[in-house]
């Protein structure tokens, strides 16, 4: 049986990871050549159909994230490719960006639900998928 990780953001290669499988539900968001954060937030809006009231900033963002009855209603394996172009672009940013996943990942696992979130750019702070 595959065993998955427990609740985080870890950086892992592209490619299609096992825990589909395993019933998660997986989403993929391409975050490539976006140089600024509102634009990474617009295209998580949309790749993780946000509803209209989503605010495009990153407390609407940890909101959503975190709504049992949005996008938390399922456990999930979110995959977000080309983050490196806003790392690169907006260090500061990207941090921001990584905090409020982290921190929503760990709000969903104190309410018992999964969330792994799985980054295909070794940034500098991010643990290697285990």
């Amino acid at each position: 049986m595959l065993s998955l990780p427990d609740n985080g953001v870890y950086y892992h290669a592209p490619a299609t990871h096992p825990a589909c499988a395993t019933g998660l539900r997986c989403i993929s968001v391409d975050l490539a050549r976006l140089r600024t954060l509102r634009g990474a937030l617009r295209k998580l809006a949309d790749g993780l159909a946000f509803p209209a009231w989503f605010g495009h900033n990153l407390d609407a963002l940890f909101d959503c994230l975190t709504d049992p009855e949005g996008f938390a209603a399922a456990d999930t394996l979110l995959t977000l490719s080309g983050l490196h172009s806003l790392a690169k672009a907006d260090p500061a940013a990207c941090a921001a960006l990584l905090e409020v996943l982290r921190a929503a990942s760990d709000s969903l696992r104190d309410e018992k639900r999964r969330c792994i979130i799985l980054i295909d750019s070794p940034l500098a702070d991010l643990a290697p998928l285990p």
